[in-house]
């Protein structure tokens, strides 16, 4: 939603926002919550299939879709040692540091200016919403002020959807349900394009 602002402008037939993190300044606190998440989570495996076999079993992981699990530490990991081990000499660890993850959280600016670009943005671009069906990171109450206040009314965005069975990690659990929502957000902007309409919203 930032990059909106770039110079030159960027064109966007139509937005798709996964379970965004858009927050208002009420819920900038939040970011510490996984910020500090992300510095204590494991982060080194003796190998790839190490890994593959204690995420499976973990609560983090064990949710995930067999295939992006797979994705995740064979193309996720990379072999010691690193900058931030240089004496860990055997095993695994994550491309992304934690560091580095968690530094990505302590930006709260930026989940607010995004909550106060989107009343300008829904006015001249389809903006899609896509929401698991539990609220386990961002409240209820967090999304509904976003959809109902920081979007200038619900009736401004292109479509509101919520997947069964899923939470936050929603790419991660339910791969083929996004794939399926966004692919009917885009079939619906195309025959509104046809047609001279624009998407109806699907309210919560």
């Amino acid at each position: 939603m930032l990059s909106t602002t770039y110079q030159p402008p960027l064109t966007y037939s139509s937005i798709h926002l996964i379970e965004p993190l858009i927050l208002g300044q009420q819920w900038s606190a939040f970011g510490k919550l996984i910020q500090e998440a992300a510095m204590n989570r494991r982060d080194i495996w003796p190998s790839i299939e190490d890994a593959y076999r204690v995420m499976k079993g973990r609560p983090s992981w064990k949710n995930w879709d067999e295939r992006i699990l797979r994705i995740y530490v064979t193309h996720g990991l990379r072999p010691l040692p690193i900058l931030e081990y240089p004496n860990s000499l055997d095993g695994v660890t994550l491309k992304c540091v934690k560091q580095q993850e968690s530094a990505t959280f302590s930006d709260y600016k930026s989940r607010v200016l995004a909550y106060n670009l989107l009343p300008h943005l829904a006015k001249c671009i389809p903006i899609h919403f896509v929401y698991g069906a539990i609220d386990d990171y961002a409240s209820a109450e967090a999304k509904y002020d976003v959809l109902h206040n920081g979007s200038g009314g619900i009736e401004n965005l292109a479509r509101v959807v919520r997947i069964p069975g899923a939470g936050h990690l929603v790419l991660q659990t339910h791969p083929t349900a996004v794939a399926d929502v966004i692919w009917e957000g885009l079939k619906s902007e195309f025959h509104a394009d046809r047609s001279g309409a624009r998407s109806q919203t699907a309210k919560l």
